[in-house]
């Protein structure tokens, strides 16, 4: 299979994603375990981010075309110190002009302070 399709597939992206999350072999793994390695596990896979009532409030009455609902590819969390990681994988960027520019902002939105204080 091309290299660059192969990349530009959602579900490879998620697969890998899936596999950096899950412990593995020290040696003979096929997908470095980086993500397990640092301490992180999967939360959740294709779930609706709850915004905090005051921002999901204050992005409802801006005049931003937004996504209340955006739904990361992964997220992940690492227990012993509260850290998270909220991956959405794309083959290619978020354009202004293009579709899913309003769940660009809603990812953007979701990654700041609000996602220290859902998560």
């Amino acid at each position: 299979m091309d290299t660059e399709k192969l990349l530009s597939d959602p579900v490879f992206q998620l697969n890998l994603l899936i596999w950096m999350a899950r412990e593995q072999p020290s040696v003979g793994y096929r997908v470095k375990p980086i993500f397990h390695e640092l301490g992180f596990k999967i939360a959740y896979i294709e779930q609706p981010f709850r915004f905090p009532p005051d921002m999901f409030n204050a992005l409802k009455r801006s005049s931003l075309n937004v996504s209340l609902k955006p739904e990361p590819d992964v997220i992940m969390i690492r227990s012993r110190d509260g850290k998270g990681l909220y991956f959405e994988a794309k083959a290619q960027s978020f354009s202004p002009a293009s579709n899913e520019s309003r769940q660009a902002r809603g990812h953007l939105a979701a990654c700041g302070p609000a996602f220290v204080e859902v998560y």
